[in-house]
């Protein structure tokens, strides 16, 4: 009985809808030789997102442009996590796929995709004459012109068509290599729904299915090696599934992600469950895309079916902004906890650096060794800054071969303030800090004669001073929901403006438990630097074993306001309203909108 449960267990494991096991999935990418920063995506990808959450996407309007996502960026607040560039027009000689365009969006954060709509010569004899397409004559559907070209010639040593997708293919490696060079991982779309209807009695929609599914997976092999060969290792691969087309599956050493492109189902926003569970049953060692679409699903019908697609992407005009696909719904989708955004992606690893003096104190010409702890082998290379008395002195950057590591090994011969920064690509950077001889140290300036006079008569004034503390909950960031909690908190104080910050802890932590940081913001008023951050007081609660984090405001200033409200703060100084310190605050704290 025990040895029959546990076989229903695996196989309900294996099969059942929702249900799967995360080591499933190959832990590489299948293209051995690819680059950390790929890797370090493919990572990413299957150990942090994949059915955990569910990447935004959208496509580029059929070349190499960010118009879609621009456009969801000004409608929901948000860019997408990925955009999907198309080699489409890749002739166009007025258009330049070497143009920053991919860079800015991978250092932004943002993770590139790119599809082919690959067009070959419609003219029989293969000359440029009639212009070209990629559509067959069937798929065209008399719209405009099909192509003939021959799918199963294209991969025959010898031929004028094997010519031809060779030309195209050193262009498409120029533009690949040139991304490759720049650090840029590519989730890489050729040769989608190639079946077309060949499976339902019908026929292909574009020349690369034309001559049916053994020659089609020739191709999408021959094109694999081709761009290997050439030295692109920058591509993930994904194969386009159209559900019926098991046979033209090129193989699981060939594919890392099946994709699905889903149009005209009736749906409000549902989240193709039935699609999502054909495709694992068959490909259930592969993570599953919905690379294109119409009606978007919503997150909570894909969080309800446990249909989590990798990513979501609709195609472009006439669907991304759709009856359907409006504003109101791109804002609430990419609000959603389910959702990832661009500004939510971190392909980065976890980093913790320490130093060989507990105290963090050292004697003139002792060497100090700062070490790395990471929580896998880095992928990708890390920056190492190192900031003498708050300049930066040294720039570097490691490639790491264990997960625990030296970042910087330095001796100084004189009394100075360390600061030790390292940072992957596309992560948050880990610091640390030491002193040198910190008795040298000297103020920069004379003391006043009455300073500590009047300091403690602030301490005495502030002591008989009954405390009056107001909290407000807030919402913490996604990562420490159930581990640490953020309040808004207001204290009385001194003179017309109460302290005013946030203050963060772990959850059930005891009281007089934890160790205390307070960060206190730099005078100003519209800057990002003199604003209390819920993510940033979070992040310093997580700090070690945890801590008690208090981000304080600078002048009082209220607390999580939107820009308007610190950019006419900042009016009201440059205009030097003659206004007494009380007035002044008086009248900011009264609206928010302050006219000079």
């Amino acid at each position: 009985m025990k040895r029959f449960l546990l076989l229903s267990a695996l196989l309900l494991a294996l099969f059942m809808p929702g249900i799967f096991a995360q080591g499933e999935v190959s832990p590489q990418p299948i293209d051995r030789e690819a680059t950390g920063p790929t890797r370090q995506l493919y990572r990413y990808l299957r150990d942090k997102v994949w059915g955990r959450q569910v990447l935004a996407g959208c496509q580029a309007r059929w070349d190499y442009n960010t118009t879609d996502a621009d456009g969801i960026r000004e409608r929901a607040g948000k860019y997408p996590a990925v955009n999907i560039f198309d080699f489409q027009h890749f002739r166009q000689r007025n258009l330049n796929y070497l143009a920053p365009t991919a860079k800015q969006w991978n250092d932004a954060g943002g993770i590139v995709g790119f599809i082919w709509h690959w067009s070959v010569p419609v003219d029989p004899e293969l000359t440029p004459k009639d212009g070209f397409a990629f559509y067959t004559p069937t798929g065209a559907e008399g719209r405009r012109p099909g192509t003939l070209f021959s799918a199963r010639r294209a991969v025959q040593e010898g031929t004028p068509e094997q010519r031809i997708i060779n030309e195209n293919l050193d262009t498409i490696v120029r533009y690949l290599l040139h991304y490759q060079e720049q650090g840029i991982p590519i989730l890489w779309r050729p040769f989608h729904e190639a079946a077309g209807n060949t499976n339902r009695g019908g026929k292909a929609w574009f020349w690369w299915g034309n001559d049916g599914a053994e020659t089609f997976k020739k191709l999408y092999l021959y094109a694999q090696r081709y761009l290997m060969q050439r030295g692109v290792h920058n591509l993930i691969y994904i194969w386009t599934s159209e559900l019926d087309d098991d046979d033209w599956y090129p193989g699981d050493e060939y594919v890392d992600i099946v994709a699905r492109d889903q149009y005209r189902v009736a749906s409000d926003h549902g989240s193709f469950k039935q699609q999502f569970d054909l495709l694992r049953s068959k490909y259930p060692t592969k993570m599953l895309a919905l690379a294109e679409c119409d009606v978007v699903p919503s997150a909570a019908a894909m969080e309800q079916d446990e249909a989590r697609w990798l990513f979501v992407a609709p195609w472009t005009t006439p669907y991304v902004f759709s009856r359907q696909n409006d504003d109101a719904f791109w804002k609430q989708f990419l609000g959603e906890k389910l959702i990832l955004t661009r500004d939510e992606v971190n392909r980065a690893g976890t980093y913790r650096l320490d130093i060989d003096h507990a105290s963090g104190i050292y004697a003139k010409g002792e060497r100090a060794v700062v070490t790395c702890h990471a929580e896998e082998v880095p992928l990708d290379s890390v920056r190492v800054r190192v900031y003498l008395n708050n300049m930066l002195s040294r720039e570097f950057c490691l490639l790491p071969s264990t997960q625990d590591f030296t970042a910087l090994e330095l001796a100084l011969d004189s009394t100075c303030a360390v600061s030790v920064e390292l940072q992957e690509r596309h992560g948050k950077p880990a610091s640390i800090g030491y002193v040198v001889a910190p008795e040298g140290f000297r103020a920069g300036y004379e003391e006043p004669a009455d300073l500590m006079q009047y300091w403690a008569d602030q301490k005495q004034q502030l002591k008989a001073l009954p405390m009056q503390v107001k909290t407000t909950p807030l919402v913490v960031p996604a990562q420490y929901q159930g581990k640490y909690v953020c309040q808004d908190v207001e204290i009385n104080c001194l003179g017309p403006a109460p302290v005013r910050g946030y203050m963060a802890k772990p959850v059930g932590a005891k009281k007089k438990s934890l160790p205390i940081i307070i960060l206190c913001r730099a005078a100003g008023v519209s800057g990002y630097w003199c604003r209390c951050q819920v993510g940033e007081c979070v992040g310093n609660a997580a700090m070690g074993g945890g801590a008690l984090s208090l981000d304080l405001n600078a002048h009082g200033m209220l607390n999580g306001q939107k820009d308007d409200y610190y950019r006419m703060l900042e009016i009201a100084r440059a205009a030097e309203i003659e206004l007494t310190r009380e007035e002044w605050y008086r009248l900011y704290l009264s609206s928010g909108h302050i006219l000079p």
